[in-house]
């Protein structure tokens, strides 16, 4: 790398410097020391022609520090821009290779390893936002926070505008809410919130989305109209609330998901109905009137989560077998809350794969098909 920082924002050599300052191998002198001398600090372009005037002792600290400085530096670059596929390495494992990131690639054993690679890239796009051409187009998000759980870290990636202290404390209720569930699949599974800038229709009614997920990138999107407070379907919710209740809600497992279609009587239609936005209904449930809202009827998936949201804040307008359900299957008898914080970052650090990406290939599967007549 080079030792050059020339051309640098002020507010980017500051974050660096705070981070320097923040080096735990730093001895309390030597933090004092940065403190005291970060004016001079910002004026420093290259660390091989420091400016003239410098103190002494800053002249020494820098001398004897460059190297921590310079892999800041590189750290810092590292995590403020989005990771490249011409930065990744990729490693063919064998069978008995049973890492739980080996990810298994169908291509046949004659393939190239240009065409192997064009397939995990493909298959790295569908499973990690941040290599898709949709977010990154958006530049780095606005703002960054992490919401820290006994289960695990989500974090909270923000292209729209600036969060409000009233978005910090439906937030803060509702994941403190989660945290009493039986099953934590969603605290589990889900590892980012993002809030889009831009509005997408909904599939199923035509109107503004709120908001979509989880999907294969273990994300939940809040789209504008999601982010806002105005009543939700369940008007006793926000619509920022109830969207995020209900996004959450869609990682449940499987096991329950199921378990809630059975008892509601879920069954698959013998004719798909094509609904207002263009997306078709495959489901219908045995007493739809018996469903919180028009949403809830679209198929099992929708019911439990609209029904999560009632539940949450307004139980008393749920279909009791419902609340029963949630409360015996999703709470259970005893709701202990755990601790909940949520905190900005003062840096943005977008994620990275960790290197190399072992793979596998996968035989595609051979479909014969028998000769009639």
């Amino acid at each position: 790398m080079s030792e050059q920082i020339r051309g640098k924002l002020p507010e980017t050599l500051k974050d660096q410097i705070d981070q320097f300052k923040g080096a735990t191998e730093l001895s309390q002198k030597e933090q004092d020391l940065i403190q005291r001398y970060s004016e001079q600090l910002l004026r420093i372009i290259d660390l091989n022609n420091l400016p003239e005037n410098l103190p002494d002792d800053l002249v020494d600290f820098i001398k004897n520090h460059r190297n921590d400085y310079l892999r800041i530096l590189r750290e810092h670059r590292k995590k403020n821009k989005y990771e490249d596929f011409s930065d990744m390495q990729f490693e063919e494992v064998g069978d008995t290779d049973n890492s739980l990131n080996v990810i298994e690639i169908s291509a046949n054993s004659n393939e190239t390893q240009e065409e192997v690679e064009t397939k995990l890239q493909e298959h790295l796009k569908d499973h990690n936002w941040w290599l898709q051409d949709y977010w990154r187009k958006k530049g780095l998000p606005k703002e960054q926070f992490t919401i820290s759980t006994e289960t695990g870290d989500i974090q909270i990636y923000n292209f729209s505008e600036a969060l409000t202290e009233r978005h910090f404390q439906e937030l803060q209720n509702l994941m403190q809410v989660f945290t009493q569930a039986i099953d934590k699949s969603p605290l589990q599974e889900i590892k980012y919130i993002l809030l889009d800038d831009l509005q997408h229709p909904n599939p199923y009614t035509g109107e503004d989305m709120n908001g979509y997920g989880p999907v294969k990138e273990k994300a939940i999107k809040l789209y504008p109209r999601g982010q806002q407070f105005i009543p939700h379907r369940i008007p006793e919710a926000s619509n920022f609330e109830g969207t995020t209740i209900h996004e959450l809600s869609h990682g449940f497992s499987v096991s329950l998901r199921n378990e809630w279609a059975n008892a509601f009587g879920w069954k698959m239609l013998d004719t798909p109905i094509q609904l207002a936005g263009g997306a078709y209904q495959y489901y219908e449930c045995a007493n739809p009137e018996k469903c919180i809202s028009d949403y809830a009827k679209i198929n099992p998936s929708e019911d439990i989560c609209e029904s999560m949201v009632a539940a949450i804040k307004a139980p008393e307008k749920l279909d009791p077998e419902r609340l029963a359900f949630i409360q015996e299957n999703i709470f259970g008898d005893s709701r202990v809350q755990s601790p909940v914080e949520i905190k900005k970052q003062q840096n943005i650090c977008v994620p990275n794969l960790s290197q190399p990406i072992k793979y596998r290939r996968k035989e595609p599967i051979k479909i014969k098909f028998k000769k009639i007549g």
